[in-house]
């Protein structure tokens, strides 16, 4: 009996130890399948949402793939890897009212999706001989084709209804009737920083600082970094200067739109006179970002067309359209550059 005894209790340590190897081993299973997805996803799909260091780890994990890999397939890949915002940390982030509604976040996009999407910056944006100052439209740049890469996919998602809808939840309004139009900058020159506050047709205006590092501290702590002001006073101040880099996002719902006053936003100027300044380089003082507007009317022409130093409309031409204007519906009146509807 105590033979019998024993050899069960060995069987059943024998099938302990049998189990617990078999759990370890679909465990292990599992987290390898699970891995593999996750690069195949940074292939494959376009990311939008995702949060926190797995977002660093799928952008390295795409830099290797898209070294070994370059080609027609690699190149919309590229795109793809580049289009992932933070839209949880818009969501959650916390909207101030003063001065006006605005809300920021650190990080909108990763670091290393920063580099990456400065890599394939438009050159022209870089130097103050070839850039010239102000925010340039999208469509400029496309007719220069110097719109690729990673940025034009960032530029895509920015454009995004994901994006859309997010802001109408944080801000609690509807952009639905609305423009998204697109804007880059790439250096700060002299007469940048003024302030200003935004025409009634700009409903939301939201803002992506593309630095890698700032810099433009010790030449000048809060020049080239927006602020957003009660009155047209750069000392009416009521929120901290936001760190102009890194990715992180600004955005502010317009009050004019709401027909209210105020609205104010600016930053201190850099000098010019400054020796040895950034301003004295014409790499100028290096201020990348991407701004986007929800806008309920755009202007059909620039003002490059004119004629005896007169803008000249063509005939029976409007200055402006609205989103709901049946021509822009059906695709027969062509839209700026840049230009695109927020539902379409």
């Amino acid at each position: 009996k105590k033979n019998r005894r024993r050899r069960r209790r060995g069987r059943q340590r024998m099938h302990h130890v049998f189990y617990r190897f078999l759990m370890f081993f679909f465990a292990l299973f599992a987290l390898i399948t699970i891995t593999i997805t996750t690069k195949k996803t940074t292939t494959g799909t376009i990311i939008i949402g995702f949060t926190g260091p797995a977002v660093d780890d799928v952008f390295a994990d795409s830099d290797a793939t898209h070294s070994n890999n370059i080609n027609d397939n690699s190149n919309t890949n590229e795109k793809e890897s580049c289009s992932s915002l933070r839209i949880d940390d818009l969501i959650n982030a916390k909207v101030s009212s003063k001065p006006f509604k605005h809300v920021y976040v650190k990080g909108f996009i990763s670091k290393e999706c920063v580099r990456k999407v400065n890599r394939d910056f438009p050159e022209s944006l870089k130097r103050i001989s070839t850039y010239g100052g102000g925010n340039i439209d999208e469509g400029a740049l496309r007719k220069r084709n110097e719109i690729g890469g990673h940025f034009e996919a960032f530029l895509d998602a920015m454009a995004s209804a994901t994006l859309r809808e997010a802001f109408e939840r944080v801000f609690r309004t509807d952009l639905s009737n609305t423009f998204i139009r697109s804007t880059i900058r790439g250096v700060a020159t002299k007469e940048d920083g003024r302030i200003h506050a935004d025409d009634a047709s700009k409903v939301v205006t939201a803002l992506v600082y593309l630095n890698e590092e700032w810099p433009h501290e010790s030449e000048c702590g809060e020049c080239g970094k927006l602020q957003l002001l009660a009155r047209r006073d750069l000392r009416s101040n009521s929120t901290p200067a936001n760190d102009a880099y890194g990715g992180n996002l600004l955005a502010f719902l317009n009050p004019a739109a709401f027909g209210k006053n105020g609205g104010f936003h600016g930053f201190k100027k850099f000098s010019s006179t400054r020796k040895g300044g950034c301003l004295s380089q014409d790499a100028g003082c290096e201020r990348k970002m991407v701004q986007i507007n929800y806008q309920t009317r755009v202007k059909l022409f620039g003002d490059d067309e004119k004629k005896n130093g007169r803008r000249r409309k063509k005939k029976n031409q409007q200055d402006f359209v609205r989103p709901n204007d049946p021509r822009v519906r059906d695709g027969s009146l062509e839209l700026p550059g840049g230009v695109r509807l927020a539902i379409v």
